[in-house]
């Protein structure tokens, strides 16, 4: 019988070609197609199956490596009844980030030493922009998601001292009120819990950001 893995002199590719031909072999064997029903698929023409296959593969890699891609903000089913986006200039201000790494990041407060001991809104997101902080609403599923697969996602530390602002998507609530979303720890279900800050609110040292690592920090 010919061997259908690819010969490679490389022991740890080999490895890996051995295990992609069992993954695919269960696949079929689940998918309870017989070959004569599977092989249309595979005589079907251009590129889509290798599309799709590199697509999954891709997918799969990310999540062993904790990376994500954040939904835009209408996708996340995490925005309330009769609350929108905020549209400024005809931009909707919501900025999924792309592929992020959950450990990847350092969570900074955006106060300097001479602010006191806190900010306003408008303030706290101008710093969210000179800092690059991520955090969008899409990104916030992302690590709700994670937390209810026993991931921690936020310091340990952190629980019940500091709460955690998402400030690249902003709302806007019935009363067109602008919202940002942020984490705080409830002690009682053990859990961080996503709720929503308002534009009039100031915003205290017990705030952090989410800054990729490579970012500056503004103060410790």
């Amino acid at each position: 019988m010919e061997n259908p893995l690819p010969v490679s002199n490389n022991p740890r590719e080999g490895k890996q070609g051995r295990r992609l031909y069992y993954r695919i072999k269960t696949s079929i064997q689940q998918s309870g197609l017989s070959i004569a029903e599977l092989q249309p698929g595979l005589e079907y023409p251009g590129t889509g199956l290798e599309d799709d296959i590199a697509a999954i593969l891709k997918k799969y890699s990310k999540l062993a490596r904790g990376i994500v891609t954040p939904d835009p903000a209408s996708l996340t089913g995490l925005i309330r009844t009769g609350w929108s986006v905020n549209v400024k200039n005809g931009v909707a201000q919501d900025f999924p980030e792309g592929d992020v790494e959950l450990a990847n990041v350092d969570y900074v407060c955006p106060l300097g030493p001479d602010d006191g001991n806190s900010i306003s809104y408008d303030t706290m997101m101008q710093r969210a922009i000179r800092l690059g902080a991520i955090g969008s609403l899409g990104y916030a599923a992302k690590l709700l998601k994670a937390q209810e697969e026993g991931k921690e996602i936020f310091p340990v530390e952190s629980c019940g001292e500091h709460y955690f602002i998402m400030p690249r998507t902003e709302l806007l609530d019935v009363n067109r009120g602008r919202r940002v979303a942020y984490f705080y720890w409830v002690v009682k279900s053990r859990r961080w819990v996503l709720d929503f800050g308002w534009g009039v609110g100031n915003f205290s040292r017990h705030v952090r950001f989410l800054v990729p690592r490579e970012k500056k920090p503004l103060a410790a």
